[in-house]
């Protein structure tokens, strides 16, 4: 099986209105960002190589892993949707849905949605580059079958997440009030990942 590999993506420069090029990821170092900042995102169109790492990503899952790939119907605002439904009952599915931002949203297992980039907002100064870091671990993390998910009910109610790098290179946890989500959503899921206790599994690759 082939270890995935980021495609190549060409450099590019985004200029201010007086022609200066703009050090994404570099402009606030020496303070804090402009309150202005926070509500103004300009060029977009720095974060569109996410696109290209997702479609690499899903060429990877649908060449080396024993998965179905089918579009699904795009949620507003998103350009296309593409659902990697892996063959084992206990791995997790994959959604990777491709918004006109740019951007990229990954819906995995039952409840677990995140964008990248996570803003985009000027304050945020990011480039596409750290968005790509956590889009591929996120997504290599949910094959390797480092990922699990919770339902805690009651008041209170919520759900949560963690993904644990196989090689044991970094892990992350979360959980979000259960509001977020659907009464009917949320009790469907609670009595699937009781059967998850350890989580969900690696995907299968092709044989």
């Amino acid at each position: 099986m082939a270890a995935y590999i980021r495609p190549p993506i060409g450099a590019s420069a985004f200029r201010d209105a007086d022609g200066q090029v703009i050090p994404y990821g570099r402009r606030w170092r020496n303070g804090d960002p402009p309150e202005d900042s926070y509500s103004r995102v300009s060029h977009p169109e720095r974060f569109a190589p996410l696109h290209q790492i997702a479609e690499a990503l899903v060429r990877h899952l649908t060449a080396d892993y024993d998965a179905r790939s089918e579009d699904v119907p795009a949620p507003e605002g998103a350009l296309r949707s593409i659902r990697l439904t892996p063959s084992g009952p206990d791995q997790a599915p994959l959604t990777f849905v491709f918004t006109d931002f740019p951007s990229v949203s990954i819906r995995a297992g039952l409840l677990h949605e995140q964008g990248f980039p996570s803003c985009g907002c000027d304050a945020c100064d990011e480039d596409w580059r750290e968005p790509a870091d956590e889009l591929e671990r996120l997504v290599l993390t949910v094959v390797a079958g480092g990922f699990a998910e919770w339902c805690r009910p009651g008041f209170g109610s919520r759900y949560g997440s963690s993904l644990e790098s196989v090689d044991g290179s970094g892990s992350q946890r979360g959980e979000t009030s259960a509001r977020a989500v659907s009464a009917e959503r949320f009790k469907a899921a609670r009595r699937r990942l009781r059967r998850l206790p350890d989580g969900w599994a690696a995907w299968s690759p092709k044989t």
